[in-house]
């Protein structure tokens, strides 16, 4: 019988089950919960409570109760306004319990005498926490939050057991809506893992021989992404995906858990066909280097990866910025013949959660052979991104394109693959520019200050920057009709904006002093000046090893981002320090160096005739008045040359 009351008796242990209904499938897992519950007995008395998050109203709320029907526990409602954690907290604070027990949405139990198996181990002396799993995975550098390295060791939160009092007190201050701080709460430096250690507590897996492992024995437990996870106690979504992996994802998935080294053998056979002991060989160090992605980081969904090209063609799909980019992608890749052999890779990059919108981009894919992989959108940048990808790929020849990029002719591959030969078999691209974030944005600024300082209306300003003007300071805008036509006047008759030598003082001492001093543009100081060539990050391509060179880990800030584009330390100019000669590759397939951008036809140049891949910045100047394409054809080439 379904109840909320559970034995008068005083059970020392509370196990919470979080039923959280935003979860794909949530009924589905709950209900695979509520079968490993009820035929695995934990083998000790407990009270069961069941956490509803964020259900919208009483219906749907019943509709879950009736999920748990048959069983004897009592309910917790929380709305889904933060994360499991959160929800953790809540519940635990409600209960008097001597240990509490929390299982997420995607448990299922996997042994006989489970919860048993967790108290022992968890009252053994100097024990402060145990998990039925745990991993040395470095935590990915999330924005706002601190990174650890590898090896990272931590329990992981989908099923945990800690005295009630120890858990509060791991409480942060305020709720846990962060991301971030969930993340840092977890695996980050000051984790709830770490928080014990610091008190002298240890951290203990508990297979499903009821062994506890210390961390030192935790790559070889045969537990989370270990052999055939044989012994794990309790499996989620994540223990399932490695599961259902390939062997060579498996080995990757492996590798970003526990260090460089292989899983052989048994990676090779299902559980059913060997009971072959793994042999495992474990190193020291991360496999993919200082940084390692996430669990949620990494999915494989057309199978393993062809190693057959040399060069994988790597498309970033980005939620955010709407489908209907990305459907115009996918649509001029059908449209347009590449020329040249290649394995087309699609960045998922924060689809979690998002089923129907992948459901549309999918549905537009299926006569299309790729490969995936998943990271969320909070993991860092579209450069993060790729650095990600690069990881875990074997080619040695990268094609780079975002989320707003459209292929415009046949044979684009083909002609890119022509620029990089001829540039030393290193980097070309689809756009250059010789602009300079710091001089641009110092005009900007530059502008928009005077424009406060309600210097005189004029013509030529208002052309050229009202798209700026009128979201920062647009009451200098609001002009009379008489006043704006006596400014045109001026302007058809040669007057050029002149602005007084103690305006443009004052100015200096406020970008110099107030805001280059800030704390967010220090590092900008030391940012080249105009001319600044480089390839635009918009449609390149380049070899694995000058890419790794100029990005040995992924970038966490758009500054290392910028820099990572048009930084003195940046692609191209690595590219050149290693002797190569980067080039823009136009729709003619004529190749131009970065001193001859203003030939080419290309970014910001005349009608953008020549471009071989088009982009949102292309668009947008297209849309530009012809004031304004001046204006940013100067920024983007020579000051005063069109």
């Amino acid at each position: 019988m379904m109840s909320d009351q559970i034995s008068k008796e005083r059970a020392r242990v509370a196990v919470f089950y979080l039923a959280r209904g935003a979860d794909q499938d949530a009924p589905a897992k709950c209900r695979r919960f509520r079968a490993s519950y009820c035929s695995s007995p934990a083998g000790i008395k407990h009270d069961l409570h069941i956490i509803f998050k964020g259900y919208a109203d009483d219906v749907d709320y019943e509709k879950a109760r009736v999920l748990f029907k048959g069983l004897s526990f009592k309910s917790i409602y929380t709305p889904d306004d933060s994360f499991d954690l959160g929800a953790y907290y809540v519940a635990a604070a409600q209960t008097s319990h001597d240990y509490v027990c929390f299982l997420n949405t995607s448990s299922e139990i996997q042994s006989d005498a489970w919860l048993l198996k967790l108290v022992r181990n968890l009252e053994l002396p100097g024990v402060g926490i145990v998990a039925a799993s745990g991993s040395y995975e470095a935590s990915a550098p999330h924005p706002g939050g601190t990174s650890t390295g590898f090896p990272n060791i931590h329990v992981r939160t989908n099923a945990f057991m800690m005295r009630r009092a120890d858990f509060l007190a791991t409480k942060p201050e305020g709720a846990l809506t962060d991301k971030v701080a969930v993340y840092q709460l977890e695996h980050g430096p000051y984790s709830i893992t770490q928080q014990m250690y610091k008190r002298g507590l240890q951290s203990l897996v508990v297979g499903k021989d009821g062994r506890g492992y210390s961390p030192a024995f935790w790559p070889i437990s045969e537990t989370f992404r270990h052999g055939n996870q044989r012994n794990l106690l309790v499996r989620d979504n994540q223990t399932e995906r490695y599961r259902g992996a390939s062997p060579s994802l498996k080995q990757l998935l492996f590798a970003s858990a526990w260090g460089k080294g292989e899983v052989i053998d048994e990676l090779l056979f299902s559980d059913e066909t060997t009971e072959t002991q793994p042999l495992t060989r474990l190193q020291g160090e991360s496999a993919f280097g200082s940084h390692q992605s996430r669990d949620d980081d990494i999915v494989e969904m057309n199978g393993v990866l062809s190693q057959s090209n040399e060069t994988a063609v790597i498309y970033l799909a980005r939620h955010a910025e709407g489908t209907s980019n990305i459907l115009r992608f996918i649509n001029s890749y059908k449209q347009h013949r590449s020329g040249s052999k290649h394995d087309l890779v699609i960045i998922w990059k924060g689809f979690e959660g998002h089923n129907e919108s992948k459901k549309e981009v999918m549905d537009n894919l299926d006569d299309l052979h790729f490969q995936s992989i998943s990271v969320m959108d909070e993991v860092g940048f579209d450069v993060t991104a790729y650095r990600l990808a690069v990881d875990q790929l074997p080619h040695s020849t990268f094609c780079f394109l975002n989320t707003f990029s459209e292929i415009v002719t046949d044979d684009w591959l083909k002609i890119l693959l022509r620029g990089f030969a001829e540039s030393g078999r290193g980097l070309a691209g689809a756009s250059g520019s010789s602009e300079s974030f710091l001089d641009s944005f110092k005009k900007i600024n530059r502008i928009l200050w005077l424009c406060r300082q309600n210097i005189p209306y004029n013509h030529q300003l208002a052309l050229e920057w009202s798209h700026e003007i009128v979201k920062f300071t647009p009451e200098w805008l609001n002009r009379s009709n008489w006043t704006k036509l006596v400014a045109k006047i001026k302007y058809i008759l040669g007057n050029r904006p002149n602005f007084s030598s103690k305006l443009e003082t004052e100015f200096e001492r406020i970008w110099n002093t107030e805001i280059m001093a800030s704390d967010s543009l220090k590092g900008f100081a030391s940012y080249p000046n105009f001319p600044n060539p480089h390839i635009r990050s918009n449609a390149f391509i380049v070899d694995r090893e000058t890419f790794i060179r100029a990005l040995p880990t992924p970038p966490t800030t758009k500054y290392q981002c910028l820099q990572f584009e048009s930084g003195c330390n940046g692609l191209t100019n690595i590219a050149i320090k290693g002797g190569i000669r980067p080039l823009v590759v136009g729709r003619n397939g004529q190749l131009y160096p970065l001193n001859q951008l203003k030939n080419s036809d290309t970014f910001r140049i005349g009608n953008q005739k020549n471009l071989l891949v088009t982009d949102n910045q292309t668009r947008i100047f297209s849309a530009f008045s012809k004031a304004q394409q001046r204006m940013f054809t100067s920024l983007s080439l020579y000051a005063g040359e069109e």
